[in-house]
């Protein structure tokens, strides 16, 4: 690109910044202009068809709650679409980013504050306002599915009989379980009769005659 001359002010910063009260900043001499318009995201029309971000839109329909129910009330975000997306690859991203950080539609400004978060708009505007979801910034992909944007699963007790059909290994879970359990409760083992102090090599030992003798029972002969 063919700059204007730098002036005096400029000169002494490559051409690119002046002094000012404030610390440097851009000249406004005509290379400091050209330099500064030649910074502003430019602005390309759209690349995808109006059919395909329309298909886009009726995707993010996934988002349970409140999210446009008619092709008329869809046709300004799949409009947004068109503006920010330049291929199918960047718009299946944005629907699945919005699948994931949200369960209620957050609005079109803050579709557009979850793209530019992580892609470039191809209309080179960016999103203006703040997150009412995310106070603190929209998460990063690699914090994955935010909490609060998926419903608890529900977690299954298992039982002894469920975790394996050999008794030797529901005897084992039961023994975790009553280990971990508050207040502690100590299963009776089995033990040799034995004169002098019980050490805990003793004690070891009787658990793994025990275990060794109930699996030898279940065993085929």
């Amino acid at each position: 690109m063919n700059l204007p001359t730098a002036c005096e002010l400029c000169a002494p910063f490559g051409g690119a910044w002046m002094e000012s009260d404030s610390g440097l900043k851009r000249c406004q001499c005509a290379r400091g202009r050209a330099l500064a318009d030649s910074a502003k995201p430019k602005s390309r029309p759209p690349v995808l068809s109006a059919e395909a971000c329309a298909v886009f839109a009726e995707m993010m329909g996934a988002i349970p709650d409140f999210y446009p129910r008619t092709s008329g009330e869809r046709a300004p975000i799949a409009d947004e679409i068109s503006r920010m997306c330049e291929t199918t690859e960047d718009a299946l991203w944005l629907v699945r980013r919005m699948l994931r950080l949200y369960r209620k539609w957050p609005g079109i400004e803050e579709m557009r504050l979850v793209y530019c978060a992580g892609r470039h708009p191809l209309d080179g505007a960016q999103a203006l306002c703040a997150s009412r979801d995310y106070p603190d910034g929209i998460p990063s992909e690699r914090e994955g599915t935010p909490q609060a944007a998926i419903a608890a699963p529900e977690t299954k007790r298992l039982t002894a009989a469920e975790v394996s059909a050999a008794p030797s290994i529901r005897e084992t879970v039961a023994d975790l379980v009553l280990a971990t359990r508050m207040p502690p409760v100590i299963r009776p083992i089995p033990t040799v009769r034995r004169t002098g102090a019980i050490t805990p090599e003793m004690i070891a030992a009787a658990v793994a005659e025990s275990r060794a003798k109930k699996l030898a029972e279940e065993m085929p002969a």
